[in-house]
């Protein structure tokens, strides 16, 4: 009993030693900067700013439009006014086109991260100078200068609608989780549609640039028959579904 009551205790291995619980510390501090630097490259699942955002330049720029229809001087030369009312609505079609677009993306984006922000930014930028290549038009009609002008705007714009949509369906890294292919494959569809049709209005922009933005108003109709398209196959493919026998 005395042996017993004289023996040194011996250490605890679970005890830290010195040095251990700042090197631990340490550790843990530079875990959590790694995952806050990890979570700002990844983003997040609240989009509520960035369509707030978007939302208010769209209707920023359909709203710029209005100031361009001048009353005429006398109700004789209404008549007159029709090429600027003209230009007025297809201006209006095209950006309500490119809302709408963006809109159908949005309801298969889930998620944001840095590369979506930055793609989005650019797209708005092409979104919120609309009206000054309306007005470059209004005010040099019918010129290939002008024409050309305002037709590579919405050849940038529709390029960098499909790069929001390609970078969010690589990998389907910031898709909604289950969503079928048939969707991702007909909104990629849709998204390259657009930088087509501008590109064929720029090369009649060289040759007959009166004409130009009559061309812009095809977007609309080649969106819609791309739908139609994509819809028959899509119910082929869930009948094949329903009627394949059950193993």
């Amino acid at each position: 009993m005395e042996a017993a009551s004289g023996a040194v205790p011996r250490p605890d291995a679970t005890a830290p030693s010195p040095g251990t619980a700042p090197t631990a510390t340490r550790a843990a501090e530079a875990e959590e900067v790694r995952e806050a630097r990890y979570a700002g490259e990844l983003g997040g699942t609240d989009l509520s700013r960035l369509l707030g955002l978007s939302d208010g330049i769209f209707a920023f720029a359909m709203t710029l439009l209005v100031i361009y229809l001048v009353p005429p001087s006398t109700i004789g030369r209404l008549g007159q006014d029709l090429p600027l009312l003209e230009t007025y609505v297809i201006g209006f079609l095209v950006l309500a086109v490119w809302w709408s677009s963006h809109h159908r993306l949005f309801l298969h984006i889930h998620r944001w991260d840095r590369g979506l922000l930055w793609t989005n930014l650019a797209l708005l930028m092409t979104i919120a100078v609309q009206p000054f290549f309306i007005d470059l038009w209004i005010t040099f009609p019918n010129t290939t200068e002008a024409g050309v002008a305002y037709t590579m705007l919405e050849l940038v714009t529709g390029s960098l609608m499909a790069l929001v949509w390609l970078h969010a369906a690589r990998a389907r890294r910031l898709l909604a989780p289950g969503l079928p292919e048939t969707i991702v494959a007909g909104t990629t569809q849709r998204v390259l549609l657009a930088p087509l049709v501008f590109l064929v209005a720029l090369g009649v922009a060289f040759v007959a640039p009166r004409y130009t933005v009559d061309l812009f108003v095809l977007l609309l109709p080649a969106q819609l028959i791309v739908g139609r398209i994509r819809r028959p196959r899509r119910r082929v493919a869930a009948g094949a579904t329903r009627d394949r026998p059950l193993a």
